[in-house]
């Protein structure tokens, strides 16, 4: 029975009650076990993951409430806000894991994988402002039109960035992927990890799709007016990701040790800066933050030294992890995991 405290309903339809229990049952095993997997391998290349699923486990539950007082507007704005602050963070957190696969093999990567990880999370602070602070606006049916319209258009230009974001990593990933295939090092590992980002990938861009119909379309709309296609087009595929990311999760499939990295001879495996690459960027703070990409060189004279190529450098006997035998061991045991699942 819905319990409304005011005489009217903030809704365009009649929010269904049992949907955000059953999406919040799904994503909260993923905090768990995302947080747990981060303890245990210490990659911490999904440490985001876990801080975008409780987001969305807050967002449903705030929508579960909101389904009984239909006539709260804080609570729709609350869950508008939650649940819209969620799927940013899980494109964070695929950059986070493409920074790691192309660690790997850094010599074959389009840009220099020191110039991925802090962009990328300048973005996403970016779209986060954008998306927290717009849809709030465009929720509150209390305030003057003008500034709910304004509201919208910050969620549009955030929907926009989220897609250019997405397929930005989708570049880098495929150039490296072909680069990885001429090369001859496109092993079993590597193809996985591939493919996760891929598929990641496609579920959040569904999801920035239906948000931008949503957005861009009259509020009386069908997309709009019919609550099936929120949870079709918005809820599902977030969901779908995070489970992707659960059953095949990425440090599954590369050296243990995240400092490991393949030496160009592609034989050698080398103990290296580190996937985040702290260290690696010589120039001073300054010109980091206001040039994080490094690309002043290319347009201006500039004594600063930049992103060295830690992959260049002669490893010393202590740096050198293992060989050839190691790598054909862990695909080994890999096939051997793959047998027992069948």
């Amino acid at each position: 029975m819905v319990n409304d405290s005011t005489n009217s309903s903030v809704w365009i339809y009649q929010p269904n009650a049992s949907a955000p229990n059953i999406f919040m049952g799904c994503f909260f095993p993923s905090v768990t076990f995302h947080t747990w997997q981060i303890k245990r391998k210490s990659q911490k290349m999904t440490l985001l993951i876990p801080c975008a699923c409780m987001l969305m486990v807050v967002g449903f539950a705030i929508r579960e409430a909101a389904s009984y007082y239909i006539g709260n507007l804080d609570l729709l704005i609350s869950c508008t806000v939650f649940l819209l602050s969620g799927p940013p963070i899980f494109i964070a957190a695929n950059f986070f894991i493409l920074t790691r696969t192309i660690y790997y093999i850094p010599w074959l990567s389009p840009i220099h994988p020191g110039r991925i990880l802090i962009p990328s999370l300048a973005m996403t602070l970016v779209i986060e402002t954008l998306v927290t602070v717009g849809a709030a606006q465009a929720t509150d049916t209390r305030i003057a039109l003008y500034y709910r319209k304004n509201g919208a258009a910050l969620v549009k230009t955030s929907l926009i960035l989220q897609v250019f974001t997405i397929l930005a990593l989708v570049a880098i990933i495929s150039i490296w992927q072909q680069r990885v295939k001429r090369a001859a090092l496109y092993k079993r590992e590597i193809r996985f990890m591939v493919r996760i980002l891929y598929v990641s990938s496609a579920l959040l861009m569904v999801q920035c799709i239906y948000r931008l119909v949503e957005y861009f379309s009259n509020s009386l709309a069908w997309v709009n007016t019919h609550e099936v296609f929120f949870y079709v087009f918005g809820a599902l595929p977030i969901y779908l990701n995070t489970a992707t990311l659960s059953w095949y999760h990425p440090s599954h499939y590369l050296p243990a040790n995240p400092k490991v990295f393949l030496a160009t001879d592609g034989i050698t495996e080398v103990e290296g800066p580190g996937w985040w690459l702290l260290g690696c960027d010589r120039r001073s703070l300054t010109a980091q933050l206001l040039d994080p990409l490094d690309l002043a060189p290319r347009f201006i004279h500039s004594n600063e030294k930049g992103l060295y190529a830690f992959w260049n450098d002669e490893p010393t006997p202590e740096q050198v992890v293992s060989t050839a035998i190691s790598q054909m061991s862990r695909e080994v045991r890999l096939k051997a995991q793959t047998l027992f699942q069948r």
